[in-house]
């Protein structure tokens, strides 16, 4: 067979198919152009794992269960202990432990803290989202009644003795939160729980005894 009988025949067959895909109908056409797709779609490699889901920090207190057990000791304490949290949730161990010991130029305050916007430490993991545990124990020899005085940015929590006194657990912009108390003599063991969320962070406290 000569070559130009070869390609007369090569013309021949694609004249043919070029007739046969302008015949076929539109619906025809898409199913072709689907079952494309389809093998294209079939040829593509198996997707890996899903990559881990990013770690959320909590936008809220997680609630009284996670709080951490206050510590006991042999010995009471005299003066307020504050631990640290880089989290508003109080998840894991305190990073570090200060004692407050007075406020000389805010009389009358027992915790006198304005951090504005910033934190306890220079550290950005205190700047926000951080918690403060204070502790003290108090000894009254006598029956007293008074006020405890709060302003907090944010929210906060105070137990006696176990017992819920203040619940403002809650985002708060430097509200001043009252209370009315009366104790008999005894021995008192005070903790305060605080969080402070975006912005500005302040925590103040105090009793006046009638």
């Amino acid at each position: 067979m000569n070559k130009r009988l070869i390609a007369l025949i090569a013309a021949l067959i694609v004249a043919a198919f070029a007739l046969a895909l302008s015949s076929a109908s539109p619906a025809q056409a898409e199913a072709t152009e689907a079952s494309d797709f389809d093998q294209w779609v079939d040829s593509l490699p198996a997707p890996g794992p899903d990559p881990a889901a990013p770690t959320l920090r909590q936008t809220e207190p997680c609630g009284e269960n996670c709080f951490p057990p206050p510590p006991t000791g042999p010995t009471p304490l005299r003066l307020w202990r504050a631990d640290y949290w880089p989290n508003d949730y109080f998840y894991g161990s305190p990073t570090f432990t200060d004692y407050v010991t007075g406020f000389p130029e805010q009389p009358g305050w027992e915790i006198f803290e304005e951090w504005q916007d910033g934190g306890p430490i220079d550290d950005p993991f205190f700047e926000e989202f951080f918690g403060v545990r204070y502790l003290r124990h108090f000894t009254l020899n006598r029956f007293v009644s008074g006020t405890v005085t709060v302003i907090s940015d944010d929210g906060f929590r105070v137990f006696v003795n176990d017992s819920l006194l203040i619940d403002e657990w809650r985002l708060m912009g430097g509200e001043e939160i009252t209370r009315s108390v009366s104790a008999g003599a005894g021995e008192y063991f005070v903790t305060i729980y605080y969080f402070e969320f975006t912005g500005e962070a302040q925590f103040k406290f105090r009793i006046d005894v009638n």
